[in-house]
């Protein structure tokens, strides 16, 4: 964008409206800024533009951000620059005012002003469902959360979470190994990838699907910018599934999110003993929707029946049946898996390291064996190939 920073306002209507984007992305880069803050600047002043030129002297505002707005106003070409390079990189904003910006944070208190994106926003004619839970899950609940995002991606269903290890990183591999749809709203920017463990996640991620974030790109995150950012994944679904978390997880805080925009909640129960599955079991002892199962979820939605497992037109916009894995003749994936475990018993993150696939697409293979009689869960995510 080559906009210099004195360039007069009455200029072409296109660079007014491209030189008021970039004062939004000023505005969006303001350390600790809250929407709030932002909403107030913007009923006070004009325009973002101006905004960003008069805060220094708003008397709302901490001495702390008159400082950052007073220094950020007088290096304009500084964040200009940084603008042109995060657009030739791929990442847009996406600001509230814009037709693309998704309907569903609308019922958001403190939605964002804007949203850095990387990839393509969720479809808003399909439904979406957030996975969340305990970023030390065990084998079986990221097995569980595998599944339930892998069937819920073939109903074409998108899958959002938030890219953490664990329940999170289980349920975006689990959308994508079926080629479905994901997308992760993350607690840095969009061009950090965080945990450095999900890379492979990530990247295809932003192939086909979406990472989106309110902070800035290139932003490494704070530790409370992740419990903020998950108001955004609830926001961003029609319903939130809980897959393991203790007692005070944080996957509660999405909960809360969730029940205070009207959203539905459904827990995967567990073990009453498993401290684990502490907050599940307490969230359907409370109401929660009970999920075993993606077609739990889909019922629970409207768009689907649970006992035939045809699912109504609204979760993809056309009645179809749900995919069922090959049982004459095996992909590629469910080759090198049943490879993997003929003569072993291996658990997922085995079998994922000795294959070099995604556990979601280890999983998926899984699935097909068993249901075709070629291989048998011995016990919680171990697996061994069935004797012939």
């Amino acid at each position: 964008m080559s906009i210099s920073p004195t360039a007069n306002n009455k200029t072409d209507v296109k660079l007014s409206s491209e030189r008021e984007r970039f004062f939004g992305y000023m505005l969006l880069a303001v350390e600790d800024i809250t929407p709030r803050i932002i909403g107030k600047l913007l009923e006070i002043y004009s325009t973002p533009e101006e905004a960003v030129i008069k805060a220094k002297d708003c008397r709302l505002l901490s001495d702390k951000l008159k400082n950052t707005f007073w220094k950020m106003s007088s290096e304009t070409a500084i964040w200009c620059k940084k603008y042109d390079d995060f657009i030739k990189k791929g990442v847009r904003v996406v600001f509230s005012s814009d037709p693309d910006y998704p309907s569903r944070l609308d019922c958001v208190p403190d939605k964002p002003f804007g949203l850095f994106v990387k990839g393509s926003l969720p479809p808003e004619d399909r439904k979406s469902v957030a996975i969340v839970g305990a970023r030390r899950a065990t084998p079986h609940g990221k097995w569980i959360a595998g599944r339930i995002a892998g069937d819920l991606a073939a109903a074409g269903v998108t899958v959002i979470s938030g890219m953490a290890e664990g329940i999170d990183a289980s349920s975006h591999e689990g959308a994508l190994s079926c080629g479905g749809r994901t997308a992760a709203v993350l607690g840095t920017g969009v061009n950090v990838c965080f945990p450095a463990s999900s890379r492979a996640i990530y990247e295809k991620m932003c192939r086909t699907g979406a990472v989106i974030s309110e902070y800035e790109p290139d932003s490494a995150g704070k530790p409370y910018h992740f419990p903020i950012r998950n108001r955004i994944i609830s926001g961003l679904s029609d319903a939130v599934v809980v897959v393991e978390a203790k007692e005070r997880s944080g996957s509660l805080i999405t909960v809360d999110h969730a029940l205070s925009q009207g959203k539905d909640v459904l827990a995967v129960p567990g073990r009453p003993d498993d401290p684990c599955s502490a907050a599940c079991n307490k969230l359907i002892k409370e109401g929660a929707g009970c999920c075993t199962a993606a077609a739990d979820v889909l019922e629970f939605l409207g768009v689907g029946d649970r006992k035939t497992g045809i699912l109504a037109p609204g979760a993809d916009g056309q009645k179809q049946s749900r995919p069922a894995p090959a049982s004459a003749g095996m992909n590629k994936t469910e080759t090198a898996v049943l490879s993997a475990i003929t003569g072993k018993t291996l658990n997922i993150d085995e079998i994922s390291e000795l294959t070099g696939l995604f556990a979601g697409e280890v999983l998926g293979a899984l699935a097909g064996l068993e249901i075709s009689g070629m291989a048998q869960c011995i016990s919680d995510g171990v697996y061994t190939a069935s004797k012939s």
